[in-house]
């Protein structure tokens, strides 16, 4: 077994779903830059683990419902049977926010503040995302009061 093998968390013939978005970043054949290869929530079976610029884990992952294989990264994954609520925006896409946020009466994020998603948490419903509007500040904001600015993260 090798060390990335050994490190990995998700064993070869392992069901995995992706939680976000796959897109070409140059290295699929046959698709251009930027182009959509896999869909959010799709599951597919790891084939093969490895290691990008020594410190990445990268597992290359067969999607039958497209029929070709993707490289994707660790934190990218979770376990095809692990529960998965699906979400309407996701990390670095830029939203604005439907109403002011305010804490204990100080207005914190007013009404149509630009902002960018760090992180989604689906550990709650509706889904909270990690929100920076330009403060410095991380905001957990529900699903609900977010909407979207551009349609595709960058």
């Amino acid at each position: 077994m090798s060390n990335e093998s050994e490190r990995a968390k998700f064993a070869i013939d392992a069901a995995v779903r992706v939680v976000r978005r796959i897109y070409n970043d140059g290295s699929f054949a046959g698709a251009t830059r930027g182009d959509l290869l896999v869909a959010k929530g799709s599951i597919g079976q790891v084939l093969e683990v490895g290691l990008f610029l020594q410190t990445q884990l990268i597992y290359s992952v067969f999607f039958a419902d497209y029929g070709y294989a993707v490289g994707v990264r660790e934190s990218e994954l979770i376990a095809a049977d692990d529960p998965w609520q699906p979400s309407l925006f996701e990390f670095r896409q830029k939203v604005r926010v439907k109403c002011a946020l305010s804490v204990q009466g100080e207005l914190r994020v007013g009404q149509g503040t630009h902002g960018q998603i760090l992180k989604v948490d689906r550990s709650s419903t509706p889904v909270h995302y990690h929100v920076n509007f330009g403060n410095d500040k991380l905001y957990s904001i529900a699903e609900t009061l977010l909407e979207t600015v551009d349609e595709l993260p960058n």
